[in-house]
């Protein structure tokens, strides 16, 4: 297993896009599942020096249905889904915008 806690020594010269001053996780933290914070698999590292050039960004999970039988009611899906195996994906998507 891969151990990920130097990236967020704050000695890193990488910043989580969670950490970032107007990055939106919507009503839930998580991207995977029903998105509680224990199913966070997805993540956004960017140089300490792109900071200052972060716009925006969040999770998108429009496209995603999760592990449930019935629609999710924590966050907006697409209205032609009707079934999990029609999600776009098992995750919700990441997003972050750059001024550069």
């Amino acid at each position: 297993m891969t151990n990920f806690a130097p990236l967020y020594d704050s000695e890193s010269p990488l910043l989580d896009c969670y950490n970032l001053k107007g990055f939106d996780t919507g009503p839930r933290p998580g991207t995977f599942g029903s998105c509680g914070i224990t199913n966070r698999y997805d993540y956004i590292f960017i140089s300490k020096s792109l900071e200052k050039r972060f716009v925006t960004g969040g999770v998108y999970r429009k496209g995603l249905w999760g592990t449930t039988k019935n629609r999710p009611t924590k966050w907006p899906t697409y209205t032609e889904m009707t079934r999990s195996a029609e999600q776009a994906s098992d995750h919700a998507a990441l997003f972050i915008d750059l001024n550069l």
